[in-house]
């Protein structure tokens, strides 16, 4: 399995500093039998900071997963981790904490309701995918053409 690892600096979190970060990564990629081809750090803390866009512009089909130390490398709160979560998964990449704090079963209550908002969401962008573009009659015989108002002139 081939990884990359995601460093950010984070004021005030155990961990927080980008060497332990490093160090919990490398120890999580052995214990795995993973091998880490590259690191991606935000040394200021800035969350989607240059770090995060260079890693999203270099995944490509041969990683399997971006690791981070703690989900709060990802944000500092359930919501923003899991969409940015979504983000990779959406991509066919995973993403798994050292800590295990992000394992599917993990996480609590909330983690899970922003899961199933996220998906939520997704199948309903799905839906709104297949709608046709070119015709306003759909195959259900459902009008999708608007009429002008013939009262106002």
């Amino acid at each position: 399995m081939q990884v990359v690892g995601y460093m950010r600096a984070v004021p005030g979190v155990e961990g927080g500093r980008l060497y332990a970060q490093g160090e919990a990564i490398r120890e999580w990629a052995r214990r795995s039998n993973a091998s880490v081809v590259a690191y991606f750090q935000d040394d200021d803390g800035t969350i989607a900071g240059d770090g995060m866009r260079a890693l999203v512009r270099s995944i490509g089909p041969d990683i399997d997963a971006v690791i981070i130390s703690d989900a709060a490398v990802l944000a500092s709160d359930v919501i923003g981790q899991e969409i940015i979560r979504e983000h990779f998964r959406a991509a066919g990449i995973g993403v798994a904490s050292a800590d295990g704090a992000l394992e599917s079963d993990g996480g609590g209550a909330l983690r899970q309701v922003v899961r199933d908002i996220l998906a939520r969401e997704q199948y309903l962008i799905a839906l709104l995918g297949t709608a046709p573009a070119s015709s306003p009659v759909a195959s259900n015989g459902l009008v999708l053409e608007i009429v002008p108002d013939v009262a106002s002139g």
